[in-house]
């Protein structure tokens, strides 16, 4: 996830979830393809809480990493927010412990 490209994150998402049955993977980067693309309305961290509460930590860390990224080249002030939701909701539960 070299590039912030919203079409290739959606893309990417449907096949996380056609081919490998990752569900938690495909929504986040759903979810920053729409953050990408202005829809920062329709995101829904929830989703990805009750996902990560049953993910490996690996995975978490994994799109953790990736969302820090992409929101450190393409965060606009009033979406620093909404990316942080997304990460919160990837690690809340774990950071916890």
């Amino acid at each position: 996830m070299a590039e912030a490209d919203a079409d290739g994150l959606a893309s990417m998402g449907a096949i996380e979830y056609a081919a490998h049955g990752d569900g938690l993977s495909a929504s986040t980067h759903v979810q920053a393809a729409l953050l990408l693309t202005g829809r920062g309305g329709d995101l829904v961290p929830e989703s990805l809480a009750a996902a990560a509460a049953q993910a490996r930590p690996e995975t978490r860390t994994r799109l953790v990493t990736e969302l820090a990224r992409l929101s450190a080249r393409s965060a606009t002030a009033e979406h620093t927010e909404l990316w942080m939701s997304l990460i919160c909701a990837l690690s809340g539960p774990a950071s916890a412990a």
